[in-house]
């Protein structure tokens, strides 16, 4: 509650991602395109979900987990 969340792209639909991350108290969302999407960067169809989102390439997506990973917590800022 209260912090974006980083999730991969995967089987469901980014709007039930989004719908998710809302009803788990999310501020934002950061999807990243899974490894057979790798190189995509889209702007995903949102109809229902009202949470501020961004999409980060499969490299970029990665590159920040492992900061998550490492350091605990990523201060983002979407504009």
């Amino acid at each position: 509650a209260g912090k974006a969340v980083l999730v991969a792209r995967g089987e469901c639909t980014f709007e039930l991602k989004v719908t998710h991350a809302t009803a788990a108290g999310a501020t934002a969302v950061v999807l990243y395109s899974d490894a057979a999407r790798a190189g995509d960067f889209i702007t995903p169809a949102l109809t229902e979900a009202r949470l501020p989102t961004v999409f980060l390439t499969r490299a970029d997506g990665l590159r920040l987990r492992e900061e998550l990973e490492r350091s605990g917590e990523v201060a983002i800022e979407l504009d």
